[in-house]
């Protein structure tokens, strides 16, 4: 791991800022990851249920970056009154180093918002755990594989790939913070939407004890992004 390493997070949610006062629902660690959970709305079941799959997507892109078993904390709000901008900004005196996302969801938890968590959690984890292990690589230089342990996790943690889960290319332009960063993520999740769709020959979804999804897996150990 990198001496005193230090990460930033920025979660943009659209629409007004949220006034909710979100509390601790749930806690859980997992093979080194500590994930806390909170939210205004919603129960502790749910709260226990995003806190395993988070903790299970963030610990697919540690292993596949060879950091198997390291220490790191991660802290999932879930905001339903709204949007806005959260920072979370890290220190290089950190003990262990701590990412913090925020995910928009109604009170009653859904697959897709589910899912959306643990493709964020891998793809972020995937950049976060490169930066940890001392890489020299770039960020952006690692979008696709960022992208691609996304859709990866989301088929070993949850049992299931959906095509309607596939990142899609959105106009960046509307972005908050619309740079040449936010182009190549567009482009990234536009590709890895283009190499994934062949293996749906149609279907809908994807399961990994199928044909289809032992094929996915194997592409995915392949990128490089699960082990």
């Amino acid at each position: 791991m990198a001496e005193n390493p230090k990460l930033q997070t920025f979660s943009i949610l659209p629409g007004p800022n949220s006034i909710e006062v979100a509390v601790q629902k749930a806690s859980c660690t997992e093979d080194g990851i500590q994930v806390q959970v909170w939210s205004a709305v919603h129960d502790v079941q749910q709260a226990m249920s995003v806190c395993h799959a988070a903790s299970r997507a963030a610990s697919v892109s540690l292993d596949a970056a060879g950091m198997a078993g390291a220490r790191v904390k991660y802290r999932v709000t879930l905001v339903s009154d709204g949007g806005g901008t959260w920072r979370h900004p890290g220190s290089a005196r950190a003990a262990i180093p701590s990412l913090a996302f925020w995910f928009p969801a109604q009170q009653n938890l859904t697959d897709r918002v589910l899912a959306r968590i643990v493709r964020t959690t891998a793809h972020e984890f995937h950049h976060a755990a490169w930066a940890l292990n001392g890489s020299p690589r770039k960020v952006y230089a690692g979008e696709p594989a960022a992208y691609a342990a996304g859709a990866c996790a989301q088929l070993a943690v949850l049992g299931r790939l959906r095509r309607e889960w596939l990142p899609l290319a959105h106009d960046w332009m509307n972005d908050a913070l619309p740079d040449k960063a936010a182009m190549r993520s567009s482009r990234a999740g536009a590709d890895l939407h283009v190499s994934l769709l062949p293996f749906f020959d149609g279907a809908d979804e994807i399961q990994p004890d199928s044909r289809p999804g032992r094929a996915v897996m194997a592409w995915c150990a392949c990128a490089r992004v699960v082990r």
